[in-house]
């Protein structure tokens, strides 16, 4: 026997084996708390936990080739869903003469597909598929939200030629032809809402500033790790026009303490899903004038760009709301999610359901405009809403689209079905008005 087969077969006492097995697990155990302490307070982190979260992230790379390899076509945007599917009429006697414009994953495509339908009807007037490899070829980003089967089309906006502008939801902004051809990619990385600017020429866009346009917790520790989160406005040929960062517009006025001094430090500090333009002029606001949602300080604001001025800003009482829009006469609209978050996606409700808030500037006053308890709406993130002319609401909670009467009865419901109790995740769909539709998608013209 050589020496290795007399060093590996070698008898080692018991209370060795069990030594070394109680070392081994106090030492998992540092290392997985050195880890995970990375991940959660990376502000806070020293260099020695943040090289284990490092390590810990080595084999990622390989069990998502792993993974992909074995589930091939499995979906995330797929959801289990045990009600009836597709358009379901709650108020047999209402007609909607609307139009929705769907994103949602379509498992023929293997991913999010935009549609045009009439509110009522299931079969598409008009698709939008989008090509991922056109878009990857002018895109240094095609991972995670990118990837095909996890692309969103969010938040499609019309263009009057009959295109739509799209993101993956985290990802590059994007122009598709009416027959699905891509125009262009604006390579930077935007998420959440797309809006007009006033002018009908521009649009506004929440976006990552790169670089960071501020730098926090300046000091002998160094700097603060950032999303320095902020918003773009874009031209119809894709050229960014003007930023500005979320960050430095609440340091210039005045609201270090909200964000230094609200609960522990994150990365992602302001998390913006909202920067919508006022269209109009009254005693209360200016065109141009932004309105602002930030979700992760439960904040809503007005900006004024052509000053740099915050006109008001209110925390609460929603919580990690989405979507804010304005009514007219002073009065703000927002989609309150009222939850406690918790890790990503998941969060702790301290009322039953989720509701819509009514901000009065002219009282500074808050109410509960709408309960959503009967349409069972209670979501951890996501959420939008359109108030339509007749008083009702349209809401889109990321399952499901409603119109939602003022009584919180809800008139019709859709899904997007892709098979037996399953639906498609939705991205941020809209309530169209029949003048909102370009008349070449209604007019039958065919794409070779």
């Amino acid at each position: 026997m050589s020496a290795i087969e007399r060093l590996f077969f070698r008898r080692v006492p018991f209370w060795v084996v069990m030594l070394l097995l109680i070392l081994g697990m106090i030492g998992a155990l540092l290392f997985a708390w050195a880890a995970q302490r990375a991940a959660d307070e990376s502000a806070e982190a020293t260099k020695l936990q943040q090289q284990a979260l490092e390590v810990a992230r080595v084999p990622e790379a390989m069990l998502r080739v792993l993974t992909e390899g074995i589930q091939g076509a499995a979906q995330p945007r797929i959801l289990d869903y045990g009600g009836e599917t597709g358009f379901v009429r709650r108020d047999p006697d209402f007609e909607d003469p609307g139009y929705l414009l769907v994103s949602a994953y379509n498992d023929g495509a293997g991913t999010g597909v935009v549609s045009l339908l009439r509110a009522g009807d299931e079969d598409p007037i008009h698709q939008w598929i989008p090509d991922i490899e056109a878009i990857h070829a002018r895109s240094t980003d095609t991972e995670g939200t990118n990837l095909k089967r996890n692309y969103r089309a969010q938040h499609p906006l019309l263009t009057e030629d009959g295109g739509i502008l799209v993101t993956s939801g985290e990802g590059p902004l994007t122009r598709i032809g009416r027959c699905s051809s891509v125009e262009w990619v604006t390579d930077r990385h935007f998420h959440h809402s797309i809006e007009w600017a006033p002018d009908g020429e521009h649009v506004h866009v929440p976006h990552v500033m790169d670089p960071p346009a501020v730098t926090l917790g300046l000091g002998p520790e160094g700097p603060l790790p950032l999303r320095d989160d902020g918003f773009a406005k874009v031209s119809l040929d894709g050229k960014i026009v003007e930023e500005w960062s979320v960050t430095d517009i609440l340091l210039d006025n005045g609201y270090r303490g909200l964000l230094y001094g609200v609960g522990l430090y994150e990365t992602d500090r302001t998390h913006l899903n909202d920067a919508e333009a006022v269209g109009i002029d009254d005693e209360f606001v200016e065109s141009g004038d932004i309105m602002l949602s930030s979700r992760n300080l439960s904040t809503v604001f007005l900006y004024r760009p052509r000053t740099n001025e915050i006109l008001w800003l209110r925390t609460g009482p929603w919580l990690n709301q989405h979507d804010v829009d304005y009514l007219g006469n002073g009065e703000f609209s927002i989609f309150g999610n009222d939850v406690v978050r918790m890790t990503p996606g998941k969060g702790r409700r301290i009322t039953p359901h989720s509701a819509i808030w009514i901000y009065d500037v002219k009282t500074e006053s808050v109410r509960r405009a709408l309960e959503l308890d009967e349409p069972d709406i209670a979501i951890p993130s996501q959420g939008l809403h359109t108030w339509l002319d007749n008083g009702d609401v349209f809401i889109d909670d990321a399952r499901r689209l409603l119109r939602v009467a003022p009584d919180g009865a809800v008139r019709w419901e859709y899904t997007s079905p892709v098979g037996d109790d399953q639906i498609g995740a939705l991205h941020w769909a809209r309530y169209l008005r029949p003048d909102q539709v370009p008349e070449v998608l209604l007019n039958g013209r065919e794409c070779s």
